[in-house]
């Protein structure tokens, strides 16, 4: 089966991909920040699949690399054909960078309390205030958020010593 596929990464620009792709766009971004930048981050190739060829012996960690961790499924090997070069991967990744604004915002308040609000027009479903200090942390969630809330910090509890 033959398969063709992009990825679009919204106000972004992706930085990493695997395997290779036939266009990535945009192909530069002139040192522009990203905010400063039109349009949308892409990957343009073609994929194919084959389970009737045996699988390639993956290179596995030689060296601390965790990209290879994501090898170790059971999914059927993609064969990869860009431009004369041919790959085997088990995975397609790819990671960018965006830029846009925040849903919410965070002021911290007397007490220690923190104040969150919904700086978008869409109610935000949940909240999950997280706090770590030193071996101690501590976690809130709470209910949906539609304008703003006054949140308590949570109870530290001390965290075990992994060996």
């Amino acid at each position: 089966m033959a398969v063709s596929a992009k990825v679009r990464f919204a106000k972004g620009t992706i930085t990493e991909w695997y395997p290779h792709a036939s266009r990535v766009e945009p192909s530069t971004s002139n040192g522009l920040p990203l905010q400063a930048q039109r349009g949308d981050g892409a990957l343009h190739g073609t994929r194919s699949t084959s389970n009737r060829v045996a699988p390639p012996n993956f290179h596995r960690a030689a060296r601390k690399n965790y990209y290879y961790a994501a090898r170790e499924t059971a999914a059927t090997p993609l064969r990869v054909r860009v431009r004369g070069v041919q790959q085997h991967e088990k995975f397609l990744f790819y990671r960018g960078v965006s830029w846009f604004p925040p849903p919410a915002a965070a002021t911290l308040v007397a007490e220690g309390k923190l104040r969150v609000e919904n700086l978008g027009l869409d109610e935000i479903p949940n909240l999950i205030l997280f706090e770590r200090r030193g071996d101690r942390v501590g976690y809130r969630v709470t209910g949906a958020l539609q304008n703003d809330v006054t949140l308590d910090p949570p109870e530290l509890a001390r965290v075990p010593s992994i060996p």
